[in-house]
């Protein structure tokens, strides 16, 4: 969507051509660092368990997002990301 976004604001030159450049490439980075943040996030729990920063099961916020961490019976963790925002009435 922002792609096609931005590819009709440089058609209309509502955005010059070195603005356009940086744009796109900062919107590919963030979908790809996107992509990464959240193919490391269990990892990242798993170490903070390991480490302690946090109990097996617990609920942390950040920000306006709950991430809720459950350890099964079998030993894996399960992750829920909530939007408070969405959920809250």
């Amino acid at each position: 969507m922002s792609f096609s976004l931005l590819s009709r604001a440089s058609n209309l030159h509502l955005v010059e051509g070195k603005l356009y450049l940086l744009l796109r490439g900062t919107t590919a980075l963030s979908l790809v660092t996107t992509l990464l943040l959240f193919k490391l996030l269990p990892t990242v729990v798993h170490l903070g368990v390991l480490l302690r920063w946090f109990s097996p099961d617990s609920s942390l916020e950040i920000g306006y997002i709950k991430v809720d961490i459950l350890c099964s019976e079998s030993g894996k963790q399960r992750i829920t990301l909530m939007d408070q925002e969405s959920h809250d009435s």
